[in-house]
């Protein structure tokens, strides 16, 4: 059969169906790599729901939190709406909006800590929308990466080292993402996401993975049956 399959005949198709099967293969093992990716960081995010949830204000160990993405967290202290950013291009099930990003300035000292407080209308009035709270709770989302320039009022991205020049307060490593309140509807605004205690991998890559491998299956054992038939046919 490899000597047919090699044959003058069938050479050049060979080739073709075998670049094709090692295309389809090398998509499903990328396709696995982000499967296994995909669950470890599910698996991650779900042990850090599991967690009781961390008072900000007495953490010491500042270093740490940038090992605790989603870790629940309580934070006392006041928002300086003075210093909001608009975060633009933000999507919800609603539409194109901004999210509202205010320092809150932990009780007894100057340093403060960005805190996400949601999706908000881009034709929403923001002078409706400050709170006179004095406790946030939320979950801990890791900085963006930095670039090294000065961002304008209106972000795109959130890098608090970026950021740091332009606040007149030390802020911590750490955005906290504003956790919704029991006494949220689908009309609140800002609207705060919700957690999945689940995870939110949905399992699509390892689809992915069974499809090309299917192709791949499809595409070689096809050719074979293919030969076959066709030399069988001519004896």
């Amino acid at each position: 059969m490899i000597k047919r399959l090699l044959s003058r005949r069938y050479i050049l198709f060979t080739l073709l169906v075998s670049v094709l099967c090692i295309t389809f293969l090398s998509l499903a093992l990328w396709q696995w790599d982000r499967h296994r990716i995909q669950k470890a960081e599910d698996a991650v995010y779900i042990a850090q729901l599991a967690q009781s949830p961390i008072l900000l204000n007495q953490w010491t160990e500042i270093d740490q939190l940038l090992t605790m993405t989603d870790r629940a967290v309580t934070v006392n202290g006041r928002f300086d709406y003075t210093q909001q950013r608009l975060l633009k291009n933000q999507v919800s099930p609603l539409g194109q909006g901004v999210h509202l990003i205010t320092p809150f300035v932990l009780d007894g000292t100057e340093q403060a800590v960005l805190v996400d407080r949601g999706w908000v209308e881009l034709t929403a009035d923001l002078a409706t929308l400050d709170q006179e709270t004095t406790v946030v709770f939320g979950r801990i989302r890791q900085s963006d990466r930095a670039l090294n320039t000065t961002p304008p009022a209106d972000l795109f991205r959130v890098s608090i080292s970026d950021l740091q020049p332009q606040i007149p307060y030390p802020l911590l490593p750490i955005i906290l993402v504003q956790s919704p309140l029991d006494s949220d509807t689908a009309d609140t605004r800002p609207l705060r996401p919700t957690t999945h205690p689940t995870g939110t991998y949905n399992g699509s890559s390892l689809g992915y993975t069974v499809q090309w491998v299917a192709f791949a299956l499809i595409f070689g054992v096809g050719y074979l049956f293919y030969v076959r038939r066709q030399e069988y046919g001519r004896l």
